[in-house]
């Protein structure tokens, strides 16, 4: 008896550290309840290609520039476990309570919804214009790890790494002597591609906000700012 209860806390600790830095974790997860504020619909996306929402999660695939390069993924409410049916998505907990940018499209996005706190890194900061993430940048907000990815610790991963489908975690990093398979692991676990590039309109690539504020918490607000872009 003593030795299954040991097991289970074990067990339990180590599901709740993989939620443990998302925001506003719900005290008693019920599945029966709706834990997302409005259920989107992508009308111009074509990189989303599966768009699947549960009370808890969210079951989300992108491909990206052939219909069999595919990414899955489970958006789960913080606090609440993740699904068993979907064992070869990534799991991302939200909302997220950090993020680090590899992809430098992914921060007018991030800007848009008013989330520019929340990048904890980026990877090459000069390259992007916006004055708000420059003043992040030179105040300490947001680092700059200018590709050195060995800055990256077990202790310091943020919740999720926006990045294009080919880099970084997926081929490596110009295999630098540090980049062992166990931080490679667990860096490819955070990574969420990008897919601005492999829409096909203006409109698709705003509809990608949609998705954004599911990530971190504020789909009313980015709702709202698709909506005013779409009519104009």
């Amino acid at each position: 008896m003593m030795m299954f209860w040991m097991f289970w806390m074990i067990l339990s600790l180590l599901s709740g550290l993989a939620s443990a830095k998302c925001l506003n974790p719900v005290a008693n997860c019920n599945a029966s309840m709706n834990y997302f504020s409005s259920i989107p619909k992508f009308w111009y996306s074509v990189t989303i290609s599966k768009f699947e929402q549960s009370n808890t999660f969210i079951n989300v695939e992108l491909s990206y520039g052939d219909p069999a390069l595919k990414e899955s993924y489970v958006l789960v409410q913080c606090g609440c476990p993740a699904p068993t049916k979907h064992k070869d998505s990534k799991v991302i907990y939200v909302p997220v309570e950090s993020a680090m940018v590899q992809e430098r499209v992914t921060v007018p996005k991030i800007n848009l919804i008013g989330q520019t706190y929340s990048i904890k890194y980026v990877e090459d900061a000069s390259s992007i214009t916006s004055t708000t993430f420059q003043s992040a940048v030179r105040y300490g907000i947001v680092e700059d790890i200018s590709f050195d990815y060995s800055r990256l610790r077990n202790d310091s991963y943020p919740d999720v790494i926006f990045t294009k489908p080919g880099t970084m975690m997926r081929d490596g990093v110009e295999n630098p002597t540090w980049y062992n398979q166990s931080f490679t692991s667990g860096l490819e676990a955070l990574r969420f591609l990008e897919t601005d590039a492999y829409e096909k309109t203006p409109l698709g690539r705003a509809e990608l906000l949609k998705l954004y504020g599911i990530i971190f918490g504020v789909s009313d607000s980015a709702d709202s700012i698709f909506s005013a872009v779409e009519q104009k």
